[in-house]
């Protein structure tokens, strides 16, 4: 979490904390039905975000926090205490926990993959449905756990205390020194999309700026001036592009904004002021898809109850991968824009989509793997494919695999599913994310403490990542 100190990181986190126990506190003393009062209150809580992607938080004291859809990807909660600590559905994706204290903390539904739970305490905590795909839960104490439905795929449980845990299936874990780790996979789910495609961006980095090819602006792209340059120019395009849509536009712009304001890491600064500079230098047809795929990929990363927008670092790679996507559109009917046909190569590859869709619809009754998947498997194939070689946006590829459902049980497409459009995209509504909430009990934090079990004597603090 750039530009943050431990301690600020903690004291802004404690204050919101603060706000939902008052949220929670005031809600439990109305006279109403237990479970619609529960609802009611997790409706409330989850409107006080809590965005702390990164934030160094080691040793923090969260005993019985309410952290309900908390994103915490990436933080650092090295020996934090959370005991009864309320996690359900918290975004936990490679946050460091080791030693950490979760006795009885309520984990359901959460996303731990990539965790490292280290060594850490996890005593009756309630982890129904988590997915814990790739954890690291060596030497952790999982006495009495509720592992109901987690997915524990590759993770890592050697010299694990398992007594006791229920319903856990260990299918694919590691549990034994002679057990080798299957190696690193690519980090799966919609929170890391992104994140991969950026990875693989990484190393073209320098041609694409040559091919972007802006000045330095050495008074815009520092840690001072970035953030009033991308507020102005989105603001004015915005107004200027979509008049009669600009309040909803203006207001996903504003959110998404003030997440990751003061929190673009200093070596990107130049990347992402040059491609929005870049962005905004074309024809207003370029502006427009430009600010639609930004804001509908950044506003709606997530899906279900809770905030739907992007991490930060997602919203950050965005600025930059969206130029991929822009130049797609405009040249899936083929362009004669040199430098678009050239990002669009190094940034997508050379397939438009319907090319694409056409390619793995005639490619898969030969496939001797594919042709015997179940129409679910091929369904996910196609959207791998389609990820790999298009720039469709996420979304997008999953309305087309939708639309395709009839087609995969035996790669029988109808004849216009390869028809490409005569028209260019047109303006789309960004989705309003979704407000539906479904209900979850929590128990009240009232109930006395159970003693910490610390670990067993002589055991040597292992050194931090």
């Amino acid at each position: 979490m750039s530009g943050f100190t431990q301690q600020t990181d903690i004291d802004r986190l404690l204050e919101l904390l603060e706000t939902r126990q008052d949220i929670y506190d005031e809600a439990e003393d109305e006279d109403e039905d237990e479970d619609e009062n529960l609802a009611k209150i997790l409706e409330k809580i989850l409107e006080v975000k809590i965005n702390f992607e990164g934030a160094q938080l080691e040793e923090a004291e969260l005993e019985g926090a309410h952290l309900e859809g908390a994103h915490l990807e990436g933080a650092d909660l090295f020996e934090a205490e959370l005991t009864d600590a309320h996690l359900e559905g918290a975004h936990l994706e490679n946050t460091i926990l080791r030693g950490a204290n979760l006795t009885e903390a309520k984990l359901t539904g959460a996303y731990l993959i990539g965790t490292v739970l280290e060594e850490s305490i996890l005593i009756g905590a309630v982890l129904v449905r988590a997915d814990l795909t790739g954890a690291d839960l060596r030497d952790a104490v999982l006495e009495g756990a509720d592992l109901t439905g987690a997915v524990l795929v590759r993770a890592d449980l050697r010299g694990a205390d398992l007594t006791g845990v229920i319903g856990a299936d260990l299918t694919g874990a590691i549990l034994r020194d002679d057990q080798t780790p299957d190696a690193p996979q690519p980090r799966q789910g919609v929170a890391y999309e992104v994140h991969n495609a950026f990875d693989n961006f990484e190393p073209k980095k320098a041609e694409y700026l040559a091919l972007i090819n802006q000045s330095d602006k050495p008074e815009i792209y520092n840690k001072d001036g970035i953030y009033d340059y991308i507020k102005n120019i989105f603001t004015q395009n915005i107004n200027a592009l979509f008049p009669s849509e600009k309040e909803q536009k203006l207001a996903d712009f504003n959110m998404v904004f003030e997440k990751m304001k003061g929190r673009i890491p200093i070596e990107k600064i130049e990347l992402v002021g040059k491609s929005i500079d870049f962005a905004f230098s074309q024809n207003d047809d370029f502006k427009k898809e430009y600010i639609i795929s930004f804001l509908d990929d950044t506003c709606n990363a997530y899906t279900g109850s809770g905030d739907n927008t992007s991490c930060v670092k997602g919203i950050i790679e965005r600025f930059v991968l969206t130029i991929g996507t822009v130049v797609e559109i405009l040249c899936r009917e083929g362009c004669e824009n040199e430098t678009y046909q050239k990002l669009y190569t190094l940034m997508k590859g050379n397939m438009d989509y319907q090319t694409a869709m056409q390619k793995w619809f005639e490619n898969g009754p030969n496939d001797d793997v594919i042709k015997i998947m179940t129409p679910e498997q091929k369904k996910a194939n196609f959207i791998e494919f389609m990820k790999e070689n298009t720039a469709l946006t996420d979304a997008r590829i999953q309305e087309l695999a939708t639309s395709m459902e009839y087609a995969f049980p035996d790669f029988q497409a109808g004849g216009n599913a390869f028809k490409k459009s005569r028209k260019t995209r047109k303006t789309i509504k960004t989705k309003k994310t979704r407000k539906s909430r479904k209900t979850r009990k929590s128990r009240k934090i009232t109930k006395s403490r159970k003693t910490r079990k610390t670990r067993k004597a002589g055991r040597s603090r292992k050194t931090r990542k």
